[in-house]
């Protein structure tokens, strides 16, 4: 059994509020944050990928990576 020892009155509100109490439905919400969190990310990070691409910036900074390598 997980013991939660919480002091962030808003992470604290959200568990008594929204999860009932209920630490598997707290850590199911907490790792449905996370994962859409880091799909986001990706997603953004992609994002960006493809406008350096656009306009030529990706090369550069690989070029540079490779030389600063060196």
């Amino acid at each position: 059994m997980l013991s939660l020892n919480i002091n962030n009155p808003t992470v604290e509100n959200f568990y008594k509020q929204e999860c009932n109490n209920d630490e598997s439905k707290f850590i199911n919400s907490i790792m449905h944050y996370i994962e859409t969190y880091n799909i986001k990310q990706s997603v953004k990070r992609g994002i960006e990928e493809v406008k350096l691409q656009n306009s030529g910036q990706l090369e550069k900074r690989e070029l540079k990576h490779i030389l600063d390598e060196l």
